[in-house]
């Protein structure tokens, strides 16, 4: 049993052998060259944005497209989210009171 990993819309990545192939190319069974450098440009832009998530867990950080000078804005929105929620259900209690 053959399972491939689809790495991008053309190329897939053959789990028995370890080779990256074109689709195309797959289902003929012809061995074509596969452009390296252009698998490699869209696995490092995954890579960043792979990172780039992995920072945004941190609340001190900013996003990849953030302006300068905006550290600490996802500490920022959380505490701005957490009292509008405690607002929201502080109006709920005592309307529920009266």
């Amino acid at each position: 049993m053959t399972s491939d990993v689809i790495i991008d819309e053309e190329y897939i990545l053959d789990m028995d052998t370890y080779v990256v192939g074109l689709k195309s190319n797959k289902k003929t069974g012809k061995a074509s060259p596969v452009d390296y450098e252009e698998l490699n440009a869209v696995l490092d832009r995954i890579e960043e944005s792979v990172e780039d998530l992995e920072s945004s867990l941190d609340p001190r950080t900013t996003s990849r497209l953030s302006r300068q000078n905006r550290e600490g804005i996802y500490l920022k929105e959380g505490l701005i989210t957490n009292i509008i929620i405690g607002v929201m259900l502080a109006l709920v209690l005592i309307i529920l009171i009266i």
